[in-house]
């Protein structure tokens, strides 16, 4: 490779780099065991983990927005500082078993920094 075209391929890579980071992760998971399919009236327990990029966030923790279809959530508990700059949260949520045979649970942090966002699908079944 002529080596204009490597810093071309560099720098159209560093340009990029931006665009493909969040600034925070976010972790939706399944706590406890997993099944394949969940059924209408089973309650779940998820687990909601937010891990910050940077140094100095402003949005607080609780600005976390939580959205779910095909399922309800019954219960939640507050978010806890696991260490630095690392958070968790769980939440209830019972399947509802409409006819998309799917409940999606998902988490997001909006910034001007591009936030973060997570999701988890349960297959389900009526």
């Amino acid at each position: 490779m002529k080596p204009l075209s490597l810093i071309s391929l560099l720098f159209f890579l560093l340009m990029l780099f931006p665009v493909l980071t969040n600034a925070c992760d976010i972790i939706v998971s399944i706590e406890g065991p997993k099944k394949e399919i969940y059924k209408a009236g089973e309650v779940v327990v998820v687990k909601i983990t937010v891990v910050l990029k940077h140094r100095n966030c402003d949005v607080n923790i609780n600005e976390t927005a939580i959205k779910v279809s095909g399922s309800q959530i019954t219960g939640t508990t507050k978010w806890i500082n696991i260490e630095g700059k690392t958070w968790e949260r769980k939440i209830k949520v019972k399947v509802l078993g409409d006819k998309s045979n799917q409940s999606l649970i998902t988490a997001e942090r909006t910034c001007d920094r591009d936030g973060g966002k997570g999701s988890l699908i349960l297959a389900t079944s009526n």
